[in-house]
């Protein structure tokens, strides 16, 4: 009888020993983590004193790494354009930081094609890891999604670009290229056979009016996480179990989502945040790579041209002191009778004080070249119009024209008086407008510059007029005056 209840209690000892073992090394659940950065802009420097850069999101990445290393991290488009220790280098140096962090993709953001098809490529070839777009097609150049295999969970990702890009991209950049549905390319690439479903998609996602949230929707099938981009906004909400992430833009933020799966690959819990990017951790591999990229820029981007005794405001809701600045330089230089430029081009604030080359490359970080038109005053008056035009809802498509040469008031969607040189806008008279490249190929929707009459892209770089008016005058000065009016 002992022996029996020996025998027994070593079984039942044997039996919970082994269903011990089975535990440990099959535990019931997993956590994947998905770690979306997007809208960089070629930031690799921190924005602000409290903010962190490339090589703090990549040690918040190691830091993630650490705690579950089933962590995957995406990037979400426009990860190259906008800054100097990026622009100088043609995203190069972006690039290193990314295969030096491990990125797992790259979704095709609009400023990707910013530089041409010929760079885009060569980025391609530098990068440890693939290109998304499922609504662009081009050769086959990018990859539409990939499917990752993460601790036995089959993760597909889907890439989208915004469907905005042929309105907000200088044509030359996009030749060859088709922009299909995002919708549709959703619900063709879709693989219902995936455990988990993420779209990357470089489109806004803050609400049930973005987008992002239209194309899911639109499409019919479901999605795990959309990570969203492009609008520059926070987003961190859920919908139709679909968690909706968007981590502002400058690498000041990234996006986190943790999902906890049982052990059939089923989603049993998920959790995200959008975390502020700060100095509280750094990857040394990644800060030797921004630091020796530094150290090729500093002191050309360090060096003192001209000084400003106010600081001089963007405003893509009105007139701005900067915009004012711009547009004068640029019909300045070329004799023009008018200057228009579009707000989304001016990308950064000028601070009061000592003005530096990095300053300018900070407000004018796009490769634009300056254009010449002729255009007639009903033409014109076209442009102002497509400047100021609203959506349903009332707010500015692209932000309000700049301008210089002339003034105007405007009510809704309607321009009402126009004065050029200080004399009414006559509807046949021609005038000679200077612009900028992206607007004079199309760029927002402003195609009457094609209307125009002898259309000339002077090649100089907008950037490069403001680089030599500053350090020529060494002094940098402008106000609001009234040259646009709400009536």
């Amino acid at each position: 009888m002992q022996r029996r209840v020996i025998i027994a209690v070593v079984a039942i000892a044997v039996v919970i020993g082994a269903l011990s073992l089975f535990f440990i090394f099959y535990p019931t659940e997993k956590r994947i983590t998905i770690v979306s950065i997007n809208d960089l802009h070629g930031a690799l420097l921190p924005e602000g004193s409290n903010d962190g850069g490339i090589a703090q999101i990549a040690g918040y990445v190691e830091e993630l790494r650490r705690q579950n290393p089933n962590t995957i991290v995406i990037d979400v488009g426009d990860a190259f354009q906008g800054r100097p220790i990026s622009n100088l280098f043609y995203g190069e140096s972006v690039i290193e930081c990314y295969n030096a962090m491990g990125l797992d993709c790259l979704t095709i953001g609009n400023h990707e094609f910013d530089w041409g098809v010929d760079a885009l490529k060569d980025l391609m070839d530098r990068a440890d890891f693939p290109f998304l777009s499922a609504n662009v097609v081009y050769d086959d150049l990018f990859e539409p999604y990939i499917v990752k295999n993460v601790d036995g969970v089959s993760i597909q990702i889907i890439g989208l670009t915004t469907e905005l890009t042929p309105e907000i991209t200088e044509k030359k950049r996009i030749e060859g290229f088709q922009f299909t549905d995002a919708g549709e390319a959703i619900k063709d690439n879709y693989n219902e056979s995936c455990d988990v479903v993420v779209i990357a998609g470089h489109m806004g996602v803050e609400d049930e009016k973005s987008e992002g949230f239209i194309a899911l929707k639109t499409s019919g099938v479901t999605a795990d996480v959309f990570l969203g981009g492009h609008t520059h906004e926070g987003a961190n909400w859920r919908y139709n179990n679909c968690t909706f992430m968007e981590a502002y833009a400058y690498g000041t933020a990234i996006g986190v989502v943790n999902l906890t799966m049982d052990r059939n690959s089923e989603i049993i819990g998920i959790s995200s945040e959008v975390i502020n990017v700060t100095p509280d951790y750094e990857s040394e591999t990644v800060s030797d790579i921004v630091n020796e990229y530094y150290s090729m820029v500093e002191e050309e981007m360090e060096r003192v041209i001209a000084y400003s005794p106010s600081q001089l405001r963007r405003n893509s809701e009105g007139e701005s002191a900067l915009g004012n600045w711009v547009c004068d330089v640029m019909r300045q230089a070329f004799d023009a009778d008018v200057a228009l430029t579009n707000s989304g081009g001016i990308r950064a604030d000028l601070e009061p004080g000592d003005v530096t080359v990095g300053d300018i490359f900070s407000i004018m970080p796009f490769d634009n070249t300056v254009a010449l038109v002729e255009l007639t005053g009903s033409q014109l008056r076209e442009a102002l119009e497509i400047g100021i035009a609203t959506d349903e809802s009332g707010e500015l498509l692209h932000g309000i024209v700049q301008v210089s040469g002339l003034n105007f008031t405007y009510s809704d969607n309607e321009v009402i008086e126009v004065y050029v040189g200080g004399k009414p806008l006559k509807n046949d008279e021609k005038y000679l407008v200077a612009t900028n490249s992206f607007m004079a190929g199309g760029g927002d929707g402003y195609y009457v510059f094609e209307e125009g009459n002898n259309l000339v892209d002077t090649g100089v770089l907008v950037r490069d007029l403001l680089l030599q008016y500053a350090e020529s005058s060494g002094k940098i000065e402008a106000r609001v005056e009234g040259r646009i009016r709400r009536v």
